[in-house]
């Protein structure tokens, strides 16, 4: 698609410029789809162990062989793990995240990105969340409900 601009300015030296815009408009229908749409591991003590599995789903008419384009961050993810990465056509699978024990302490956010080996237009960014907190530490009290 090919679009034009006319610019009109009050330079006396060049009053009027025409831009033309290209673009290739992408494919509305999404590649791979995910569901849940985040990873949220909520609010865990520091140290435990957790595990959270999505299910991914190849929306494409071709077999789609998924590659990481780019990995969460380890210091809170220690593994990920995709059960199978060439997915026919309406084809799912699963996607593992393992917490990692020695995550810091405080609210963490970060992604995973996921793609088509063949097809960089279907990268996908996973949103993973939560909220580790010290066990140690003193909790604050709750009121009790009147």
């Amino acid at each position: 698609m090919t679009k034009t601009v006319q610019v009109t300015s009050d330079d006396p030296t060049n009053s009027s410029i025409q831009l033309r815009i290209s673009v290739a408009p992408a494919d509305e229908k999404q590649i791979l789809d995910y569901q849940p749409l985040q990873v949220d591991f909520g609010t865990i003590g520091a140290g435990e162990k957790k595990k959270l599995v999505i299910e991914l789903t190849n929306r494409d008419s071709t077999v789609s062989r998924l590659s990481v384009a780019d990995v969460p961050d380890p210091e809170v993810i220690s593994k990920m793990k995709i059960k199978k990465a060439k997915l026919k056509p309406g084809q799912s699978t699963k996607i593992e995240f393992q917490l990692n024990k020695e995550a810091p302490i405080g609210k963490f956010q970060t992604s995973v990105s996921l793609e088509d080996k063949e097809k960089p237009q279907s990268r996908i960014s996973i949103s993973i969340l939560g909220a580790i907190f010290d066990k140690e530490a003193p909790q604050p009290k709750q009121e009790a409900k009147k």
